[in-house]
């Protein structure tokens, strides 16, 4: 820096100082309106008022047994049954079989591949839902009723051409 730019910070500090120094003095020197007195300082923590219908007196001792009658402070409180289809279902999916069945049975008769592939994918919902087993059959069943559903078309279309 030049020497004229070295004179120009040190008036330009000093009078942000000034300024800084002027701001400080008139916060210190604020009261408040008229009518009202200064808050006291430091501030009063509040004061804890009992509840409506207990007294403000504790027992000297508590019951013995701990919070609420569960038997001790270790306890838990007796627990409530899970709500329906929260827990799995026991066994396989009844629905996944029946797919499974349907497609192999639509390797006859297109019907029952077009059943077996409803099927299987409703089993799967269900299967999601409850967390039963049979994921893989209903799999099982969707992927035979689509190729016996296909089988079934390739035939009718040259069953139709060879006429």
């Amino acid at each position: 820096m030049t020497a004229a730019g070295g004179a120009h910070d040190e008036a330009h500090d000093a009078a942000h100082d000034a300024a800084h120094d002027a701001a400080h003095s008139e916060a210190s020197s604020w009261t408040p309106p008229s009518g009202y007195p200064p808050p006291p300082y430091p501030l009063p923590y509040p004061q804890s008022y009992p509840q409506p219908g207990h007294s403000a007196e504790y027992p000297a001792e508590y019951p013995a047994g701990g919070y609420g009658g569960y038997g001790g402070y270790g306890s838990y409180p007796p627990s409530m049954p899970p709500p329906v289809g929260y827990w799995p279902q026991p066994g396989r999916n009844a629905l996944a079989v029946v797919s499974l069945i349907c497609s192999l049975a639509g390797l006859f008769c297109c019907i029952g591949s077009i059943a077996g592939i409803v099927l299987g994918m409703t089993a799967l919902e269900q299967i999601k839902r409850n967390r039963q087993e049979g994921y893989g059959l209903a799999v099982a069943g969707i992927v035979v009723g689509v190729a016996a559903l296909a089988v079934n078309l390739v035939v009718v279309v040259f069953a139709i051409n060879s006429r």
